[in-house]
This record gives C-alpha cells, sequence and structure tokens, in this order.
C-alpha cells in the first residue's frame, strides 16, 4: 500500500463568520446558521466540533474580543476599520527561536535552507532570519501584507528583508560571509542585569573586560565581558541584590571583542545592492523611515 498523501500538509477544518450584530452572531451560531456572512461581529474557529461551537458561543457572549486563545478569534471592532493599517513588528533573538517551520514551508511550497545547526549566537542568528523568511514568504502568499514593517534588534535585519532593502542575491552573499565558525568567540558572554547605566557605570568601568553591549530601557541594560570579567561582576550583583541572568550563547557583538572581525562584516556590505523598498521600513536607532531610495545603490 502506497501512502500517496503521507507528507501533504494537514489542512485544518476552520468556521469563519460574520454578522452585522452581536445578536445576529449568537443567534447564527445557536442555530446552526454557519454560512461565512458579512459585518463587524466576526468569529474563526479552528476544529468546529459541537464542542468548541459552544465554547466560542460563551466567547461571544462576552462580547470581549478574543484573540487566538485555543485556535479561537473572535472580535465586535475589526482593527483594519477605519483606515486601521497593519504593521509587521519582528521579534529579536528570543521570538523565534523555537519555531516549527517545516510545515509551513512545505505547504506554501517555500525553500528552508537546510544548513547544519551550530552552536553560537551569529548561527543561531541566520537561523531566525531563514525562519523569518519562511513566515513572511507565507503570510503574503494568504495577501497578509503590512503597511509598515519595523524591528527590534535582530527584528530590523528580518523587517529589512521583508521591505526588500536590498536585493535578495545580495543578501544571500552576505549571508555567505557570515561564516559563524569566523566570529566564535570562546571568552565573551552576555549577561542581562535589571538596572539602568547610571547605577552600573562605575561598576562596568572597575573590572577589566566588562562592556555595555545594549541600553535597553532605563531597568535594564546587556553587558558583555569575559569570563573573568563575569566571575567578578556576579557577585557584586548579588550583593547589591540586582537581578541578573547570563545568557545561554557566547557573542561579543556589540562590543569592543568583535573589533577585529568588522574588516569581514564590511567586506560583505560592500556588494550590497540597495532598493527602494517595498514596503515602509522603521528605524529604530532614527525612529524614522529608512530613505527609500530609488535604484539600487553600493554601499
Amino acid at each position: 500500500m502506497v501512502l500517496s498523501a503521507y507528507d501533504s500538509p494537514k489542512k485544518d477544518e476552520v468556521l469563519v463568520i460574520a454578522r452585522s450584530n452581536h445578536e445576529s452572531l449568537i443567534q447564527s451560531l445557536e442555530n446552526g446558521d454557519y454560512s461565512i456572512g458579512q459585518g463587524n461581529f466576526r468569529l474563526v474557529l479552528f476544529n468546529p466540533s459541537e464542542e468548541r461551537i459552544k465554547k466560542a458561543l460563551k466567547i461571544v457572549a462576552k462580547n470581549s474580543p478574543w484573540r487566538n486563545k485555543q485556535d479561537i478569534w473572535y472580535t465586535n471592532s475589526p482593527l483594519l476599520a477605519n483606515d486601521g493599517k497593519i504593521a509587521f513588528v519582528f521579534p529579536g533573538l528570543d521570538g523565534l527561536a523555537g519555531g516549527e517551520i517545516k510545515s509551513v514551508a512545505d505547504y506554501f511550497n517555500i525553500n528552508i535552507d537546510e544548513n547544519d545547526k551550530q552552536d553560537g549566537l551569529l548561527s543561531e542568528a541566520l537561523n531566525i532570519l531563514n525562519k523569518s523568511s519562511v513566515l513572511d514568504q507565507a503570510l503574503k502568499q494568504l495577501g497578509v501584507k503590512s503597511d509598515m514593517n519595523a524591528g527590534h534588534s535582530l527584528g530590523e535585519w528580518l523587517a529589512a528583508r521583508s521591505s526588500e532593502l536590498a536585493e535578495e542575491s545580495s543578501v544571500m552573499n552576505l549571508l555567505n560571509v557570515l561564516n559563524p565558525e569566523t566570529f566564535e568567540l570562546k571568552d565573551s558572554r552576555f549577561i542581562a542585569v535589571g538596572a539602568g547605566l547610571a547605577t552600573l557605570q562605575p561598576i562596568i568601568e572597575s573590572i577589566t573586560d566588562l562592556y555595555l553591549s545594549n541600553d535597553n530601557c532605563p531597568q535594564q541594560v546587556i553587558l558583555c565581558g569575559s569570563k573573568n570579567a563575569l566571575d567578578e561582576l556576579v557577585p557584586i550583583l548579588k550583593a547589591k541584590q540586582i537581578f541578573h541572568q547570563i545568557l545561554p550563547f557566547q557573542s561579543g557583538f556589540h562590543s569592543p571583542f568583535v573589533a577585529d572581525k568588522l574588516g569581514l562584516i564590511l567586506e560583505g556590505m560592500q556588494d550590497m545592492q540597495f532598493r527602494k523598498t517595498t514596503t515602509p521600513l522603521w528605524s529604530a536607532t532614527t525612529l524614522e523611515t529608512y530613505p527609500r531610495v530609488s535604484k539600487p545603490s553600493v554601499s
């Protein structure tokens, strides 16, 4: 026996229903009228079994927005009504780290970079770049397109790729240059600290090979230091009862530890072909949109 559809993506059954008012939506669910309809009172329910329809009915009865808890969506005020806009905000390093994309890529026929996973921050960043691209392409195939893109940390690179800030061929060339083994740093670690820079500055200045990496907000920074520097820092933080956590990867990015690698990065950037973005791209640094160049240029 040949299971010809064994690898075919599963298509979940889904109920999509909209009505012009709250009462009509409740009546339709109670009477089994599941025609799509139209209106601002909308319900989307995956796996609409009799039990789950009853659960959805209770949610609708409360008439408060319910978004993606137990694969149920309900709204009485659609987000795009009244000239609303869609923004894609791409997360930093942890946001997509554990996500599964193979089933998405199979369903939408999207190629996945099958490079072997290596340890290290850069390797993890490249894997997340790939995951983000798959999800971004899938949404666009569904017709879900953003009016603007933005991102935090690594997310700004993801947003830039989604906005097509650079020719995809030059992006791939840059990725080929960024060999994770080249940027592997054995004696540098990140540590997140729950205090502001003003509090930590005297401590940083007193410890050799300890640097500010990310000034995230008034109550948190990320520092980068050698093993010896962190061994000296941690007891000080404990004594001052300052929350801290050593992050589970080795890297020297955003610090002097990577200074001698900048030439390699700049070499890869030389052939980047920038162009007018297809979607406005917001900078987390300038808090403005990136310049929308009218033709490809070499940086």
